[in-house]
């Protein structure tokens, strides 16, 4: 059997040494490269999520105008805000007459509330019931008369309390036909009356305190 001259083993026993140490430095290896194929999947996954992210919120920030790079304000004509199951929970648009309407709903998408400015510039809100009927209607109107007015589940007004452009208070009754009944009011001069109405509209004698 012939010798390795330097180590003085035999060539087979160092053949099988060899073979021995590669298959163990090749196992190491293979386990290796397969560590690295894992952690460059791993890493992979985590750019994509987080370019994802990053890409989502950039885009928000930049639609907010937080980058400087997009615009600080929305501009529309109507907004449509509904919950999780897809109901219309609030509206706010410019109507066709030149209004400004901000409109809630309750659950069921009925409107509840509707807060309105008018094309001249005088404001309101009225409360609505079920039925979409006005039942309280509180506004300014154009030529300076504040007027409150409270209506039956119809929609027709049954009080009105209010301040003229005059600076006189009053506040009237009306039946379930809309007629009114009786009034108070006070002049700007100070002056308080009464007024009472029968069946046929007629005024009874007014009297002054």
């Amino acid at each position: 059997m012939s010798e390795s001259k330097v180590t003085g083993k035999p060539v087979t026993e160092l053949v099988g040494e060899l073979d021995a140490v590669l298959a163990q430095r090749l196992n190491e290896i293979d386990a290796s490269q397969s560590r690295l194929r894992r952690l460059g999947l791993l890493l992979l996954v985590l750019v994509v999520i987080f370019a994802g992210a990053s890409g989502a919120t950039l885009y928000g920030l930049a639609r907010s105008g937080y980058l400087g790079t997009g615009a600080t304000e929305v501009r529309a004509q109507r907004f449509i805000l509904m919950d999780r199951a897809g109901a219309v929970r609030g509206s706010w648009s410019l109507a066709e007459d030149g209004s400004t309407r901000l409109v809630l709903h309750d659950r069921e998408g009925r409107a509840r509330l509707r807060l309105v400015v008018l094309d001249g510039g005088a404001p309101g809100f009225s409360l609505l019931d079920e039925a979409g009927s006005s039942r309280i209607v509180l506004g300014l109107l154009p030529d300076a008369t504040s007027t409150l007015v409270f209506a039956d589940g119809t929609g027709t007004a049954r009080a009105v309390l209010g301040v003229s452009s005059d600076e006189a208070a009053t506040l009237v009754f009306a039946d379930r036909g809309g007629n009114t009944r009786a009034g108070l009011g006070v002049s700007l001069a100070g002056e308080a009356s009464f007024t009472l109405l029968d069946g046929e509209s007629s005024p009874d004698p007014a009297t002054n305190d």
